[in-house]
């Protein structure tokens, strides 16, 4: 019989069955690795999608309760302005013309009186003298323009007033153009 022995042919099958039970028991542990891997990486895409579904709320969150650059300008300007009011020299001090009354086709023309005036005001203190000088040029840098603007007035035709007068006037004009 094909040059085999009884008890080698048994010994075969015995080897046969012990590297079988080998096989399957590695097989069973590949099985629960395998699926060990799979629920790990499923785990992992759900915390991915946790972290980016948390990263867009966040961005959000910020875009919306973020100002447009618009906002921060005028919000600056108007800082500047209240910051200059407590270091200007009020008394004995040049009177500037102050637009009042604002009309909409002439607050075009009401920044650039503001603008001018503001290039006069003289600090109270010379120690104020650094931090004022850098107000006013923040302030002076700020623009307003309207094409459809037409107005009959000029910086002027408005009445003259104290320095804190006329702040007040330009802090008024940048909450009604702040509305806007």
């Amino acid at each position: 019989m094909g040059g085999f022995s009884i008890s080698s042919r048994e010994q075969y099958i015995g080897r046969c069955r012990a590297y079988l039970s080998t096989a399957q028991t590695g097989v069973s542990h590949l099985n629960s690795t395998t699926l060990l891997l799979a629920y790990f990486k499923t785990e992992l895409i759900r915390m991915k999608r946790m972290i980016i579904f948390c990263m867009l709320f966040f961005c959000s969150t910020m875009v919306l309760t973020a100002s447009s650059p618009r906002t921060l300008k005028y919000k600056q300007i108007q800082k500047k302005i209240r910051d200059i009011e407590s270091m200007v020299k009020d008394k004995d001090a040049e009177l500037l013309h102050t637009p009042e009354s604002l009309e909409e086709g002439c607050l075009s023309t009401a920044v650039t009186c503001f603008k001018k005036g503001i290039q006069k005001l003289q600090p109270a203190s010379s120690q104020e003298n650094e931090a004022f000088a850098k107000a006013v040029r923040i302030v002076s840098k700020f623009t307003y323009k309207d094409p459809k603007e037409h107005c009959e007035f000029t910086c002027e035709s408005y009445e003259k007033k104290t320095p804190k007068e006329f702040l007040k006037g330009f802090e008024n004009l940048m909450k009604m153009l702040f509305k806007n």
